[in-house]
């Protein structure tokens, strides 16, 4: 096996391949769960204990998630939270 001069013992000869990847998408964990419960809030809004409960859980994940960004989620979550406040 000869050596050519200037290669490597194992170049092959191939592509070079430079991945660059970026940052993940940032997301609102808080936001998103007081979404999901305000809609069960509202699906459940006809048994009392239940409705109630997750109402509240809802309004409480969607404000806190307002002050995060992305704010989509949270600020979705929080406007069925106002119809519920409207049916008292």
């Amino acid at each position: 096996m000869e050596k050519k001069e200037g290669s490597y013992p194992y170049d092959r000869g191939g592509q070079t391949v430079i991945v660059n990847q970026s940052e993940g998408k940032r997301s609102n964990g808080l936001g998103t769960v007081g979404f999901v419960l305000a809609l069960l809030g509202l699906i459940f809004s006809w048994m009392p204990g239940l409705g109630w409960v997750l109402w509240l859980l809802g309004l409480i994940f969607s404000f806190v998630g307002i002050f995060r960004v992305p704010r989509g989620l949270a600020i979705a979550g929080y406007n069925p939270q106002n119809e519920m406040l409207g049916k008292l």
